[in-house]
């Protein structure tokens, strides 16, 4: 259990330092501008509720999305509420059905705008569930834009595509032409394109001077792995254990998602590992590459620093790696290492393009033998730095 500590101490320290709470504000339904401090989870879903603060210091408080008209917070995030008519026909392509009519359900929503003006449009999501609706002045109703996917004769896949007629009808005294609006698909981009050239102003986080919005980033790493190795023989009734230390460099690729204020990412990587130990005649020599594949939660303490926590499993492509020990003066048995599968778990403290990380690796088995077992473990300690 020890080596769950550090990432315990990690998630705790985590928790109270990250940033979380922004200045932001929110309309009652008394239609007063509350102003304060809310919780900024950059959410995924149409919130169904915020977290607000008063002050910076004071207590946070739940609101329901029913006692809100409006809010916002940062750049990117305001939401307005409205009594919408939702279509929740199936997305995939297994459970289209053969009508093109969309199937409605009527609801209260937090819908976040994505271009404000005298025409705004909005998002919303649920689960999987993705619409686009749009608003004209005075902005108290949002309507649907209908795009459907159905089924017709031989399993061939149609659309409803009446989002086109209904943006046409919605610009076409600003000049919008049947072959422009053929050419927008039912995509946040070109919505947004759309309504910004007619005037919509879109809500878009600025950027600061000299960082990049690349959600692809390139990690090397080098580090000391302390490694331990338990083998048992069944067929002898022998156990031999063997540990040290190899040094251990790594390439990563990390993909971070565009949700939830970026704090959670995909990655993989790929590296080396010379693990080798000779004493009293037994021999333990493992060289292997380990391609780790997990995913990756930040926390952040401050605007360049981090701390991060991960979780995955690694493919370890076996090279040529051997394990034997000595069971009597005429014989000492020898065991080919095969690939094998594991799990691992690690965390780290980021500032700025420098990582200082640890990874646990829980124990695996390296032998494919039914007699014999052979359980490798490791603690990777190391140094990372973020190429782009």
């Amino acid at each position: 259990m020890k080596h769950f500590l550090l990432l315990t101490v990690l998630i705790g320290f985590s928790c109270y330092g990250q940033i979380a709470f922004e200045p932001g504000y929110y309309i009652n339904n008394q239609n007063q501008k509350v102003e304060g401090w809310i919780k900024n989870s950059d959410w995924l879903n149409n919130p169904e509720s915020i977290e607000f603060k008063s002050s910076e210091t004071a207590q946070s408080t739940t609101i329901d999305k029913s006692e809100i008209q409006e809010f916002s917070v940062g750049e990117v995030h305001r939401y307005k509420r409205f009594y919408v008519k939702v279509d929740t026909s199936a997305t995939n392509s297994n459970d289209l059905t053969v009508s093109p009519a969309p199937e409605w359900r009527e609801e209260s929503a937090l819908l976040k705008a994505l271009a404000t003006g005298k025409s705004a449009l909005y998002y919303y999501r649920d689960h999987g569930l993705t619409r686009y609706f749009f608003s004209k002045e005075p902005h108290d109703h949002a309507e649907q834009l209908v795009y459907k996917e159905y089924k017709g004769n031989g399993q061939q896949v149609f659309q409803n595509n009446a989002y086109k007629q209904q943006l046409l009808q919605l610009f076409l005294a600003d000049g919008l032409t049947v072959p422009e609006i053929n050419a927008v698909d039912y995509q946040d981009n070109q919505l947004i394109a759309l309504f910004v050239r007619y005037g919509a102003v879109e809500l878009k986080e600025k950027k600061e001077a000299g960082k990049s919005g690349n959600p692809l980033h390139l990690n090397v790493s080098v580090g000391a792995s302390f490694f331990g190795n338990d083998f048992h023989d069944g067929s002898r009734e022998r156990n031999v254990s063997a540990s040290g230390t190899s040094f251990l460099p790594q390439l990563e690729m990390e993909y971070v998602f565009n949700f939830n204020r970026h704090k959670w990412s995909m990655f993989v990587g790929a590296g080396y590992q010379d693990a080798k130990v000779q004493d009293n005649g037994n021999l333990f020599e493992y060289s292997f590459v380990p391609i780790p594949v997990g995913v990756r939660h930040s926390m952040f303490v401050g605007k360049e620093s981090k701390i991060t926590i991960e979780a995955g499993f690694s493919l370890n492509i076996a090279l040529d790696s051997k394990l034997s020990y000595v069971y009597s003066q005429y014989s000492s048995p020898q065991f080919d290492i095969s690939n094998s599968t594991g799990v691992f778990i690690g965390g780290g403290f980021t500032w700025k393009s420098f990582s200082l990380g640890v990874r646990y690796n829980l124990k695996r088995d390296i032998l494919n033998y039914n007699s014999q077992s052979s359980k490798f473990s490791a603690t990777d300690v190391f140094f990372k730095y973020r190429l782009f």
